[in-house]
């Protein structure tokens, strides 16, 4: 029994395996046979790599074109605008492009490189058919009409957006004000009875271009000049060199002054000459042109500077003066380079002042201590004259302190001890400390420097208190004081 039915599963399994063999085998066609192709390993890798590989599509131009410059030049006739324009830039799409080049202006004519160019007008805009890619080049003739206001003309310039827009405008007169807006004008020049203006225009949009003229008035005869001269001096007496510094002030009451004329003493060199009205100045045979560019101001102001070289010890000072000033008036100041003894003396209406009197602009030019000021109202007939004699010394070294003032206060108790104040006016330079010599026995307790407390320094050669401290730069005198203490009868 148990043998029958083994026998049994044995045959069982045996016809599942053979039956599970034959739904998994795959007929396979035979080589050369119907719908096969056999390929050689590395033709099949190359087909492969081929179909991972897509085909890039080619990019397309950002924009179908660009415009990089547009010029105008444009000119005023019998109240209409005539000119031309110039167009560059370039195509960037392949094939034709429609290129819009301006709107509201009457197209005259419009050439490419020479030949006539066919426009193609889309409402009040007209376009330009080019190829590309690649760069052109337009050049249109243009006119327009001008609006007439009272007193004013004007018109709109349509500016393309260009990367950069200009404009050359040529108007008659040469009196013509010119207003661009928005735009910046760069040059403005008359020539012949026509003014020419450049200016920059704003990319991409309108630009309203507008002037007045003004009547030309028939010229009136030219006034006599007439104005009033003050001139405030500094006299710089030296070991080897003489300086005049002069501040002149030109005030006008008649007439337009272009110019100013200084004789300038014989011997001295011109150094300096400026001021805010002064367009240029020239020596012409020893005589200093000053000529102004806003001749209609009534105020004039400049600072002139002489020098020379002097190795003499008594001299004649010169005082500048314009030429055909209907009133002279001045001040003259006399400064001394280093230690010297000098000796002034005036003539001819110059009157003595004292150094206080000089007003801050006067002595503003002064480098050196002044030594004498005098003041002078010119006259008809008056020849102020100023000699100047001096005697100059070697300089002598400063001392570095020098105690002004001095006060000493000391307390004695019964038991002889005695408690010593020194308080001391001290106008210092370049000292730091002071040596004391202390009574035999006496103790330096303490010492303070215009207020503050410091430390005093005893040393085998005395003690040292100190005249500065950190933080403290004295200009004037200031006080230091100390106290020690000692024994025995004060000394």
């Amino acid at each position: 029994m148990k043998k029958t039915i083994i026998l049994m599963l044995m045959l069982v399994t045996a016809a599942y395996g053979q039956q599970r063999n034959a739904r998994t085998e795959v007929t396979l066609p035979a080589p050369g046979a119907t719908g096969t192709v056999t390929l050689a390993l590395a033709e099949y890798n190359r087909l492969v790599e081929l179909a991972s590989h897509k085909p890039k599509t080619p990019e397309a131009a950002p924009l179908p074109f660009v415009l990089s410059r547009a010029a105008f030049k444009l000119r005023v006739e019998d109240q209409s605008l005539i000119g031309a324009v110039d167009i560059d830039g370039s195509v960037l799409e392949k094939g034709s492009v429609a290129v819009p080049l301006t709107s509201g202006l009457t197209i005259l004519e419009a050439k490419q490189s020479g030949n006539a160019l066919p426009l193609l007008q889309e409402g009040p805009r007209h376009a330009a058919i080019l190829n590309g890619p690649g760069p052109f080049s337009v050049s249109l003739d243009i006119a327009s009409a001008l609006t007439v206001e009272a007193g004013r003309a004007s018109f709109i310039v349509p500016v393309p957006p260009a990367s950069t827009s200009l404009l050359t405008l040529d108007l008659p007169g040469n009196h013509a004000n010119v207003r661009i807006e928005p735009g910046l004008i760069t040059s403005r020049t008359t020539d012949n009875g026509h003014t020419i203006v450049e200016a920059t225009l704003e990319p991409g949009k309108p630009a309203r271009v507008w002037w007045t003229t003004r009547e030309i008035a028939a010229p009136m005869s030219q006034r006599e000049v007439r104005f009033l001269s003050d001139i405030k001096s500094v006299v710089s007496v030296g070991d080897s060199q003489l300086r005049i510094t002069a501040l002149c002030d030109a005030t006008v009451i008649q007439g337009d002054a272009a110019e100013f004329r200084m004789p300038l003493p014989a011997g001295f060199e011109l150094t300096e000459a400026n001021g805010t009205t002064l367009d240029s100045f020239a020596n012409e045979n020893g005589v200093l042109v000053l000529k102004v560019r806003e001749p209609a101001r009534r105020n004039h102001q400049f600072l002139v500077a002489l020098e020379r070289a002097n190795k003499e010890t008594k001299v004649d000072a010169p005082l500048l003066a314009f030429s055909g000033a209907q009133r002279e008036t001045g001040e003259l100041l006399v400064e001394g380079v280093g230690s010297m003894e000098l000796t002034p003396t005036e003539s001819g209406g110059l009157r003595r002042m004292d150094v206080r009197e000089v007003g801050a602009i006067a002595k503003s030019l002064a480098r050196f201590p002044l030594q004498a000021a005098f003041r002078y109202n010119r006259r008809s007939g008056d020849t102020p004259k100023l000699q100047l004699e001096w005697t100059q010394f070697p300089d002598s070294s400063v001392l570095s302190a020098v105690v002004e003032r001095a006060t000493i206060t000391t307390l004695t108790n019964i038991e002889g001890k005695n408690l010593t104040e020194v308080t001391l006016r001290v106008r210092n330079h370049a000292q730091p400390f002071v040596k004391v010599e202390l009574p035999a026995g006496a103790q330096l307790l303490s010492a303070e420097v215009e207020g503050e407390r410091v430390k005093p320094v005893s040393g085998a050669d005395g003690s040292r208190v100190p005249l500065l401290r950190a933080g403290f730069t004295p200009s004037r005198a200031y006080t230091v004081s100390f106290v020690y203490l000692s024994s025995g009868t004060p000394k």
